[in-house]
């Protein structure tokens, strides 16, 4: 396992990084657990100022342009298995699989809150099997199949990557192909713009959103390293969700289409939190819900936050909006800024055009009885629903022993 840090002393730190941390009144202590996890003083200071002077708030995160729903022949199905266009696809996947060109990263960062702040990603879906270990044996065994080696890539926080670390050690799971590597960290915020802190009177820290992902991946050196190994693609999914498994498929679709990103959407049936595809003044791209106004349409592509990226795109800064998200702390309301991976999609060059180039792909939701991984979106927010997808893991596992 290779761990990559980009941890740096707060006397290592840029004057105007050490000028606005001094402004926050922190402490010494507080100043160097903060320069360990990247903390951006400077962006800090002028969401403070947002806040302060009323330009930034939950409301302004709302679109006010144009958005009408995506013409259905614009993102087209998933071949089903067995047809003659799912066998080309998953032919060029299985192509790119056997050159050692994919490699995969699952988002185990952020502080689960809605499962009660323990390290969800080292938690048993079946006993003796947590989040993690099944992301990483579906890894290892497309490897096998393959004969090449994939890299496996955990996006950790400061919440959650000692004991990511620890699990993959005790549970006999490391190895030379698993990559860790961290996301930054951040304060929460009162609604007046002050330092959110807690009973202990310490600020009330958090990892601001799996959008931390372009950033964190190129600071620490390892899309560079991966790309110098011959990776040319990057899998990304949620710990949570084990519909997010490698499909040859969905690297092919990837590969015929030629976009630096390709989303995977699923029918929207109303009830997640989550993105979905729109069409926001002209232009394809996936928007956040918490971003659509109250009149807006309902869209029937729902993201669930598994991509494949082109690793070349990724080699410049993608610039994400931070958008503020308010929380419930020890009873209290506080504001986080956080930074999400489909709005990736709004990110513009000098000429405006899109930074990265997206297509999409609609695939089923879940699986019949018995059929677990036909289906790609499994989300486990809390712990209700991790019985209801263990049931279903566990049912398709005794029907595949009949």
């Amino acid at each position: 396992m290779e761990v990559h840090q980009k941890s740096t002393s707060a006397r290592d730190k840029p004057p105007a990084w050490r000028r606005a941390v001094a402004a926050l009144g922190l402490t010494s202590a507080q100043a160097e657990f903060l320069a360990a996890h990247d903390f951006d003083a400077e962006r800090f200071l002028e969401l403070q100022d947002g806040i302060r002077r009323g330009t930034l708030s939950e409301a302004s995160a709302i679109y006010a342009g144009r958005l009408e729903i995506p013409p259905r022949e614009e993102i087209p199905d998933l071949p089903e298995r067995g047809s003659r266009n799912a066998e080309e696809l998953a032919s060029a996947g299985d192509a790119a699989f056997r050159r050692g060109e994919v490699a995969v990263v699952v988002i185990a960062g952020g502080m689960a809150t809605r499962f009660g702040g323990g390290v969800k990603a080292a938690v048993d879906v079946v006993p003796g099997c947590s989040f993690l270990k099944a992301k990483l044996k579906d890894a290892r065994e497309t490897g096998r199949r393959a004969g090449a080696e994939i890299p496996f890539c955990v996006m950790t926080s400061f919440a959650t990557k000692d004991g990511i670390v620890r699990h993959l050690v005790d549970r006999g799971l490391d190895g030379p192909d698993i990559h860790v590597f961290e996301q930054t960290a951040s304060i929460r915020l009162t609604p007046n713009g002050e330092i959110f802190r807690g009973r202990d009177g310490e600020p009330s820290y958090y990892a601001p959103g799996h959008g931390d992902f372009f950033e964190a991946f190129r600071k620490c050196g390892l899309r560079d390293e991966l790309a110098a190994k011959g990776v040319r693609y990057i899998f990304f999914s949620n710990v949570d969700n084990l519909g997010g498994t490698l499909d040859a498929r969905i690297i092919g679709c990837h590969v015929r289409h030629g976009r630096d990103m390709t989303a995977e959407v699923t029918p929207n049936i109303g009830q997640d939190k989550a993105g979905c595809a729109v069409v926001a003044d002209g232009r394809l791209r996936l928007m956040e819900g918490f971003r659509l106004p109250e009149d807006a349409p309902t869209f029937p592509d729902l993201s669930i936050n598994s991509f494949v990226f082109s690793i070349d795109a990724l080699a410049r800064e993608i610039p994400l909006v931070s958008h503020l998200v308010r929380k419930e702390v020890e009873g209290r309301p506080a504001l986080q800024a956080e930074r999400v991976t489909c709005e990736a999609t709004e990110a513009l060059d000098a000429a405006g055009n899109p930074l990265l180039s997206l297509a999409c792909i609609r695939v089923p939701r879940s699986g019949g009885a018995g059929s677990f991984f036909d289906g790609r979106f499994y989300p486990v927010k809390e712990p209700a629903d991790l019985e209801r997808v263990r049931e279903r893991l566990l049912e398709t596992k005794k029907t595949q022993h009949q």
